[in-house]
């Protein structure tokens, strides 16, 4: 009908809501499209809902209550409080929060307040941080899942009847991630699925499975969770087939290795992420360019690849062994018989660990080989390889010669500092060097937006002690860059970081201490 109605013509955006508010209608539902949409594309951000189990004593246990809120990575009072539950306590999260939260969120690249379009006005003030919400809400068991309802939320804290629940059942909030928005329970409800994944995972879908992963460690680093809420779910991860919900977790793990990567914590983290990729890269392997009686090589599903390739990715960077002795006997051979048998959908890897174990002669061959190949591609592989090398005269090296030779294309240079700035021997490197050759850089980069903003974020993005939160600040205001989008971000970014090691450093929320008794498939929810 939209189409049909502006065919041959131009239509507005409220031409498309009005079409679709007709659309509900139809369906009887009176559900004002352009007033939901206003609250999801005229606000910053995106909310947080969190679900619990009613806890009053008036209401039966089929009603749940719903309370959404702005979501925002700086949230250093609510951590402070979290941090004192143990996650065996029932107790709901503390969802009704003060209004002081009403701060830009530490990763959004939104404008402050005052800069924003005009076009928000069409919100009503109070309104101006609520969203329009289409919730599905699922209750499970041990052994089942019920069907999901479908319930719309409007106000800040709202009480919905389900279906009858008890004590054993959870409940599973946006089925399969359809809706733009994170989702939190009580620390009652994640042990409960925490427990369902340890005991029965298949009962919850590989997407859901994914999407907690996902959520529960964004939770933990915000602030709305313990840190070791997220560590204990991904403890079913050795019995999970499924490549979704180990992407998820490897994302979640990187960002952590890179706040952890310098402190006392790293090897307990290191060993238990270890304990959990072991027995599935053990089972997976290494993929293999062995024909088939065919004559065709044999090829995995994609999805079965790239599990291989996110597992062997997971083990090579947190040390196992096995994966490391593979990963030298590879480029071993390539020296050798200077035939490159590698997979080349694993070379990246590869060629980092290579260069990271092996002597200075394998970084060598490496940079030989980075200027021999005219493999647009493969030449972006070994330079990123080059950064790996825990050698700082190396990256010292390579950083010298990225910006003050021709050795390295110009558009490459700012890749180069990123990830050796990336690499734990290497961030002092970077962020000195970044500091130090800031106006050749600018004057280079600083007309394209794009990559100046690339360049700060990626070289500030992991830096997470309180010196380094100084000189940052130092070196802003030296330079007089506060008034680009960039640098304010980048500052939001490493404050934060900051905080969370601040927050969790001592506390039993962190998890870290913790990591050795953090299985709970025999537990009971009561435990």
């Amino acid at each position: 009908d939209y189409l049909l109605s502006h065919m041959y013509g131009n239509a507005a955006r409220d031409d498309l809501w009005s079409k679709l508010t007709q659309a509900m209608r139809s369906e009887g539902l009176e559900i004002d499209i352009g007033q939901m949409m206003d609250r999801w594309t005229l606000q910053m951000g995106y909310p947080i809902v969190t679900i619990s189990k009613n806890q009053s004593e008036q209401l039966p246990t089929h009603y749940i209550t719903v309370h959404q809120e702005h979501f925002l990575y700086s949230q250093e009072a609510k951590s402070n409080n979290r941090a004192r539950l143990p996650l065996q306590s029932a107790s709901p999260p503390a969802e009704r929060v003060s209004p002081c939260r009403a701060r830009l969120p530490l990763q959004s690249a939104s404008p402050p307040a005052e800069r924003v379009s005009p076009c928000r006005a069409r919100l009503p003030l109070q309104s101006a941080l609520l969203w329009q919400i289409p919730l599905t809400v699922a209750v499970g068991n041990a052994s089942s899942v019920c069907s999901e309802n479908l319930i719309w939320i409007n106000n800040k804290t709202e009480t919905h009847r389900i279906g009858q629940m008890d004590d054993s059942n959870w409940l599973l909030g946006n089925i399969n991630q359809t809706g733009y928005f994170r989702v939190n329970y009580d620390l009652a409800n994640w042990k409960l699925l925490i427990q369902q994944l340890h005991n029965n995972p298949e009962i919850i879908s590989v997407g859901n499975r994914a999407g907690l992963i996902d959520d529960a460690f964004n939770l933990a680093r915000a602030g709305y969770l313990p840190q070791g809420v997220p560590l204990q779910l991904i403890g079913y991860l050795p019995e999970e087939p499924s490549f979704l919900p180990w992407h998820s977790a490897s994302r979640a793990l990187y960002q952590l290795d890179k706040l952890l990567d310098r402190t006392d914590e790293y090897s307990l983290f290191s060993d238990y992420v270890l304990k959990q990729v072991a027995a599935r890269y053990h089972r997976m392997g290494w993929p293999t360019n062995v024909p088939s009686s065919e004559g065709n090589v044999l090829q995995a599903s994609y999805q079965t690849e790239e599990l291989q390739r996110e597992l062997i990715m997971l083990a090579c960077s947190f040390g196992n062994k096995q994966c490391h002795r593979q990963a030298v006997t590879y480029i071993s051979d390539w020296i050798s018989s200077n035939k490159n048998r590698i997979p080349p959908n694993i070379r990246d890897i590869v060629y980092c660990t290579g260069v990271s174990l092996m002597d200075e002669d394998v970084w060598e061959f490496i940079w030989m080989k980075f200027h021999s190949t005219s493999a647009v591609s493969e030449k972006k592989i070994l330079l990123e390889a080059l950064t790996c090398s825990d050698n700082t005269f190396l990256l010292n090296r390579l950083l010298n010669l990225s910006l003050t030779s021709d050795l390295v294309p110009e558009q490459d240079v700012i890749d180069v500092i990123i990830h050796v700035g990336r690499n734990p021997q290497g961030r002092n490197l970077a962020w000195k060097y970044f500091r130090e050759k800031w106006d050749i850089l600018n004057a280079r980069y600083g007309e394209a937006l794009f990559m100046n903003s690339k360049l700060i974020g990626g070289v500030t993005e992991f830096l997470n002690t309180e010196k380094e939160l100084n000189e940052l600040k130092e070196f802003i205001q030296a330079n007089d860059l506060g008034a680009g989008p960039a640098m304010p971000r980048s500052l939001e970014i490493v404050e934060g970081n900051v905080r969370w090691h601040r927050l969790t450093d001592g506390t039993s929320s962190s998890g870290f201490a913790n990591l050795p008794t953090l299985t709970l498939a025999n537990a009971s929810p009561a435990s």
